[in-house]
């Protein structure tokens, strides 16, 4: 089974920073840093980040977000939806840099040192879909839009995880 898990850890005006996991079953395949949203919250439209829980991954082409992946250039992207959280909310997990590049999905990277955003999204994201799509292969996973292939468990250190409804 596929798992991805994000730890989120830091939260200052720039964003919330996680540690972003990918697992096959509970071996580590992959990690890295995470950004999102200042803001927690579950209505669509609203630009904020998805609130701590357990979530579907299906998967979801984007025509304008990339997965960077030259092993599988397919623009096929992370959904991530729950009871709370539905699908047409299009939370994305994509390249970008800082917070004005979330509109309320989940940014992979390395965090800088003063934590302004994560760097090196490109070849971070690349990879983390490189190593999910050859997951994908292994569990005989359709790459193919809809379909589901893993869940995202988000978790919380942060004393703030206040819920905009």
């Amino acid at each position: 089974m596929i798992k991805i898990k994000l730890n989120r850890y830091k939260l200052n005006s720039h964003g919330r920073f996680g540690a972003f996991s990918l697992y096959d079953d509970d071996k580590l395949i992959y990690k890295c840093n995470s950004l999102e949203k200042l803001i927690v919250g579950t209505k669509a439209g609203c630009d904020m980040a998805i609130p701590v829980g357990v979530y579907e991954c299906d998967l979801h082409y984007s025509p304008s977000k990339k997965n960077g992946s030259k092993k599988y250039p397919n623009n096929l992207l992370i959904r991530v939806s729950n009871i709370n959280v539905g699908k047409e909310r299009y939370i994305l997990i994509h390249i970008g840099n800082t917070l004005g590049d979330t509109s309320g999905c989940i940014l992979l990277g390395v965090v800088d040192k003063d934590y302004t955003g994560v760097y090196n999204s490109t070849k971070t994201t690349q990879e983390f879909y490189d190593n999910l799509y050859d997951l994908c292969k292994k569990y005989d996973y359709e790459l193919k839009q809809g379909q589901v292939v893993a869940t995202l468990e988000i978790t919380s250190e942060l004393e703030d995880e206040l819920v905009c409804i």
